[in-house]
């Protein structure tokens, strides 16, 4: 699957991203990363055949940007917009919470959640859930569509992420960390 080799370019490209160690820099590693790997590159020879302080360093910073990254993408809607209409957002704070500060927004109305979903990197969640939605998008982070549609786009984004990053984590010899959903009670759900 990832047999073709990383050019010295791309090496020095992932070096120098890791190395700018700034929250910029750590996402565009991370996204030029799992674009090697969606092309069949194999980056094993960066995190193995490198120097060892730069492969653990670039395990470290792979463990800080997720989790500075982590957050939930969730599903929402609100009685006083039309009844397929529903709001995809991240937050890095409870859903429940978040529910809550839309209320003190100057929104009209008290959004309900629908769904939530634990992610790694909850701003790369969100930006693929609205793509995945597109065809639906009313403005922004709107989208009318029935939510059982909203929920299983949201539902493929995330299965796929997760794959994504655990393939990321083995080829950096770091057990797969998933989302430590236990930080946070169970959200309470409501369909509308």
């Amino acid at each position: 699957m990832y047999d073709k080799p990383l050019p010295r370019a791309a090496q020095h490209k992932l070096q120098t991203l890791y190395l700018a160690n700034t929250d910029y820099a750590s996402a565009a590693f991370v996204d030029f990363s799992l674009e090697l790997l969606r092309r069949g590159i194999d980056l094993a020879g960066v995190f193995f055949e490198a120097e060892e302080a730069y492969a653990s360093t670039v395990v470290d910073g792979l463990s800080g940007h997720f989790a500075r990254q982590r957050g939930f993408i969730y599903l929402a809607t609100n009685p006083v917009y039309r009844g397929t209409v529903y709001k995809v957002g991240l937050t890095r704070q409870r859903p429940d919470e978040r529910m809550r500060s839309l209320a003190t927004a100057g929104v009209l109305g008290h959004f309900m959640l629908v769904k939530d979903w634990p992610s790694r990197d909850v701003q790369r969640s969100e930006i693929r859930a609205h793509q995945a939605l597109a065809a639906y998008n009313v403005q922004g982070e709107f989208f009318e569509a029935h939510y059982t549609v909203a929920i299983a786009a949201i539902d493929d984004v995330l299965l796929e992420e997760r794959g994504a990053f655990d393939e990321l984590y083995r080829l950096c010899g770091m057990p797969s960390q998933p989302f430590p959903d236990s930080v946070f009670p169970p959200s309470t759900t409501a369909i509308a």
